[in-house]
């Protein structure tokens, strides 16, 4: 992406937010992660951004988006699936980054969480 496009897809950050969330991982792309006042903007817009579906969300678990308020965000998205079922039929052909990147407590807690809810429920 060419710096005036980065520019101009930042610039409309909030539009995006209400007319296409689904666009976070590009916008995300558009930030400078070395200026403190637009890492600070992005963490900032991330606590009010709509969830995204679990496509969306396991795409921020790439080693592309290294920051802890995006893997978190990400995680929390994923809490929401109904069923393990769910996170293992997505994640199988999306396991490579998933493997291999720096996933947090909290995504591994979300996983244990819903393979024992899930054990229980079906009791």
């Amino acid at each position: 992406m060419h710096e005036q496009e980065r520019k101009n897809l930042w610039s409309l950050r909030y539009q995006l937010m209400k007319s296409d969330p689904e666009l976070l991982s590009k916008l995300l792309d558009c930030v400078d992660w070395n200026n403190r006042f637009e890492v600070s903007e992005a963490i900032s817009i991330l606590q009010r951004w709509p969830q995204l579906p679990p496509q969306k969300a396991l795409e921020l678990l790439d080693y592309a988006y290294a920051d802890q308020a995006v893997r978190n965000y990400a995680v929390s998205c994923l809490r929401n699936l109904g069923y393990v079922s769910e996170i293992m039929l997505i994640t199988a052909n999306k396991s490579q980054p998933i493997l291999y990147s720096d996933v947090n407590f909290y995504f591994a807690e979300t996983i244990i969480y819903r393979c024992i809810y899930c054990s229980w429920c079906r009791r």
